[in-house]
């Protein structure tokens, strides 16, 4: 069975304070699995269609996965328009924002203005240790899947999964494979 895409119900954003600095903002009906972005130039013909524009990308990849994390050099960039991203994809899909700290309000209100109901959140960006291949913060997980075999990610999800509301692979390099084997896996554990 297929989840990743089903709808999800809305629900309220964080209020945005520092006690409140979470992603926990997506119905965790099911854990969701996506990319640490979407731009992934090893992609380009191996996901992407090779003659898939760039700026396409995101509706692609949102037709396969239903949220991805966006590294904070790409939302907050001043020149971006945040209301195109929303619109580029289903009403289900929803954006984590990592940031190295909250926003001020008057940013998180033009984040939230734009894109409603698909901001799942604000997840905070720790530090990690060049060891560490799982990174849990605000029930997002931030994994290097290639760290383990997928027998070992099993029972990792089966233990944590009742804490999660989304894992997102940060593989470097990402791999395609990588990230639908760990999609299909937790699809097979009904997570």
């Amino acid at each position: 069975m297929i989840h990743d895409n089903q709808p999800q119900h809305d629900s309220e954003l964080t209020d945005g304070s520092a006690s409140d600095f979470s992603a926990d903002n997506c119905s965790n009906d099911y854990l969701k699995v996506g990319a640490y972005d979407w731009l992934h130039p090893e992609w380009q013909g191996e996901f992407y269609p090779d003659d898939l524009p760039e700026d396409w990308q995101l509706s692609y990849y949102a037709n396969e996965f239903s949220v991805v994390l966006v590294p904070e050099a790409r939302w907050s960039a001043k020149d971006l328009d945040l209301q195109e991203w929303s619109d580029e994809v289903p009403g289900n899909f929803r954006f984590y924002l990592q940031c190295k700290q909250l926003p001020d309000d008057t940013r998180q209100e033009e984040v939230k203005k734009c894109l409603a109901n698909k901001l799942a959140g604000f997840v905070p960006e720790k530090e990690c240790k060049d060891t560490e291949t799982i990174n849990i913060v605000s029930g997002v997980a931030l994994i290097d899947s290639s760290s383990h075999a997928l027998r070992e990610w099993r029972v990792w999800l089966e233990s944590n999964a009742s804490t999660l509301n989304a894992v997102f692979l940060k593989d470097s390099p990402l791999i395609q494979k990588n990230l639908h084997d760990f999609k299909s896996l937790v699809e097979m554990l009904n997570l």
